[in-house]
């Protein structure tokens, strides 16, 4: 086969647009390691609260028992009434606060494009 100078020249110019079309690829991939890794340092941060979140309910909970034991226990129907509306209050009070964490979560995962 005879050399064509031709053919080497489109072969280069060629060879060249794919060498900057890889390059461009590696630079965007490195962009979307990044988000990737913040996005991996936030949610074990989500993670981590969750697991204190997880650990202080358990407590509670406990705690809730034994006391709930011993209110039963000595309380008149009075107070027993008083007891449980307070205890309501308390509940709506988590409900607000569980609340706000599920939209915070939500608003970060947003903020990154997530959901």
């Amino acid at each position: 086969m005879p050399y064509n100078k031709t053919f080497e020249t489109k072969l280069i110019h060629k060879l060249t647009q794919i060498e900057d079309r890889v390059e461009t690829l590696a630079l965007t991939l490195a962009e979307h390691l990044k988000v990737t890794e913040r996005l991996d340092h936030s949610v074990d941060r989500i993670d981590h609260q969750l697991e204190k979140n997880t650990d202080s309910l358990i407590e509670h909970m406990r705690r809730t028992a034994l006391l709930e034991g011993e209110i039963e226990a000595r309380v008149t129907p009075v107070e027993k009434h008083i007891a449980e509306v307070s205890a309501v209050l308390k509940f709506l009070k988590a409900v607000v606060v569980l609340l706000g964490v599920v939209a915070t979560i939500v608003a970060i995962l947003k903020g990154f494009g997530i959901i």
